[in-house]
């Protein structure tokens, strides 16, 4: 997969154990197939954003990703199921 990146997100390396939840969640893995652990991302992530000089959470990519879906008239349920919400009005209020 390009960039390390799994299909579902149930994957789990080879030989890796359940032993964190988060293991349960991650798609991201390092080159060598081992899974990130969600602070290693978190890390590189903060890294990279100083690097080019920009204030934003990782969370904060989650509401724009929403904000933008909505402005490209993208229905508030089909938004609100990207996001995992129970329901559109989740969504909208958010």
């Amino acid at each position: 997969m390009a960039n390390g990146v799994r299909n579902g997100a149930r994957y789990r390396a080879p030989g890796k154990t359940r032993s964190a939840s988060w293991l349960n969640f991650s798609i991201l893995c390092a080159p060598d197939g081992a899974l990130w652990r969600p602070e290693t991302f978190t890390g590189l992530y903060f890294k990279f954003m100083r690097r080019i000089g920009v204030n934003l959470r990782f969370h904060d990519l989650r509401h724009t990703h929403a904000s933008q879906l909505l402005k490209a008239a993208i229905s508030a349920k089909v938004v609100s199921e990207r996001l995992g919400h129970r329901t559109a009005g989740i969504t909208l209020d958010v």
